[in-house]
């Protein structure tokens, strides 16, 4: 058997794949350059809501973390809950947490109409289910289940401190 001629043609076969995939990477480079710049999004600094964002659109902090350095409290609801005054006539509803309402009680403390308050939250979705669970619970006094704003969101706060 002549092996000569099978060892060319594998030569042969070597370098048309050789030329194949250069070409192929080839194309690749050239398609990658012709593609359009990536645009790099400029870091966009975060707004925090202020008291008056929930005045003004109570839903459009729903989901959000938010800090309010020195709220003033309209009424003081229960042992786990008070509305914030947003101005004179609107007052937001706010849920202590109950690592909180614990931290309170210990030291016989309790939110009312009139103090100021360091309070970081979250913002949720309100109803009246949940506002009839937060009498139930315990969170508001009956006698001031009245007095809970019906607004389309509350504060659910996570750290509450009295000033």
């Amino acid at each position: 058997m002549d092996t000569k001629g099978a060892s060319g043609l594998g030569t042969a076969l070597s370098l048309v794949v050789l030329v194949s995939i250069a070409g192929f990477l080839f194309w690749i480079s050239r398609q990658v350059a012709a593609l359009p710049e990536p645009v790099v999004a400029e870091e966009i600094e975060e707004v925090p809501f202020t008291l008056d964002d929930l005045r003004l659109d109570p839903g459009a902090a729903l989901g959000e973390l938010v800090e309010f350095d020195t709220a003033a409290v309209a009424v003081g609801l229960g042992v786990g809950a008070f509305s914030l005054a947003l101005d004179d006539s609107t007052a937001y509803p706010v849920l202590i947490s109950s690592d909180q309402i614990q931290r309170f009680q210990a030291r016989s403390t309790q939110v009312y109409g009139g103090d100021r308050v360091f309070l970081v939250g979250r913002v949720y979705s309100f109803n009246d289910s949940i506002r009839a669970a937060w009498v139930e619970l315990g969170a508001v006094e009956e006698s001031m289940a009245a007095e809970i704003p019906t607004t389309i969101s509350f504060i659910l706060a996570d750290s509450v401190e009295i000033h």
